[in-house]
């Protein structure tokens, strides 16, 4: 009885601290001055600064990592052939070889078309083509996804595709549709505003457990969104342990957190912005 009485009252002071903590950082935001959605992308108008934490299984125990992140494009290939009979190849246009082809081929814009000095992600996820194991099918459809460490590479990614695309389908006598979406922008920390929550950091959770990535993450975050219009920060918060080590992976059906780790983030935070308003 006494030990569950005791797991209620760290509970309740957690609950409290959080409360507190919430409270805090709504005063960062007390100076938003409008927000609307513009075609392309949100703006947002902030008097102060943002910062922002997430969890991470990147890092083992309950540790802060600073870190930026990529750029990113969303796409989306339709591939228009010729259905026929799989045992008549020769009277269609088989839209499943003209795509395998593609897949291949749109690789190569990473290690040939692209400065290697700028990294670049092309993934293709999702692929969708065929109902029958005796019919070549009429379309195949292609997702994906392309990281870029720069703006500038983001911007001239989506002609560079298309050129491949295009001249793929003619060789093989298709068609094409083909889509693209600019998703988050690079996200950038604010060297000043890093610099107030490194010095933060280590006085409240210790030098050791502060980790300064060395490069930026090929995921993206809309964060980015707040961190164009103002000085921004953002970090990680490792949820790792021994209690969760086999599972403890993101976007994973398995993920546990380590919920311990939740007491530090909540110090780091409210540190940081005591310490900006000092």
């Amino acid at each position: 009885h006494l030990q569950r009485l005791a797991r209620i009252d760290l509970r309740l002071r957690i609950a409290a601290v959080v409360a507190v903590a919430a409270v805090v950082l709504r005063i960062l935001l007390a100076e938003i001055v409008q927000q609307r959605l513009a075609p392309a992308h949100r703006t947002l108008g902030i008097g102060n600064r943002f910062l922002q934490q997430q969890l991470t299984d990147l890092l083992f125990g309950q540790r802060l990592a600073l870190h930026e992140f990529f750029e990113f494009l969303n796409i989306l290939i339709t591939i228009k052939g010729q259905a026929s009979h799989a045992s008549k190849p020769h009277e269609g246009h088989d839209a499943i070889v003209c795509a395998a082809y593609l897949i291949t081929q749109l690789q190569t814009i990473v290690s040939r078309a692209i400065d290697p000095s700028d990294v670049v992600v092309l993934t293709l996820s999702k692929i969708n083509g065929g109902v029958r194991y005796n019919v070549l099918p009429g379309e195949v459809s292609i997702e994906g996804t392309v990281r870029c460490s720069s703006a500038e590479v983001c911007e001239i990614l989506p002609d560079k595709i298309e050129e491949f695309i295009k001249d793929v389908c003619k060789i093989h006598g298709c068609d094409y549709e083909y889509k693209f979406s600019h998703g988050y922008p690079v996200t950038m920390n604010d060297p000043k505003l890093t610099k107030l929550v490194k010095k933060s950091v280590v006085n409240s959770i210790g030098e050791d457990n502060l980790i300064e990535m060395d490069n930026p993450d090929t995921g993206g975050e809309d964060f980015s969104f707040f961190a164009k219009e103002v000085p921004s920060c953002f970090m990680f918060l490792g949820c790792k342990s021994e209690k969760n080590e086999d599972a403890c992976i993101l976007h994973n059906s398995r993920f546990n957190c380590d919920e311990d780790c939740i007491k530090t983030g909540i110090k780091a935070i409210v540190n940081i912005v005591i310490d900006y308003f000092k």
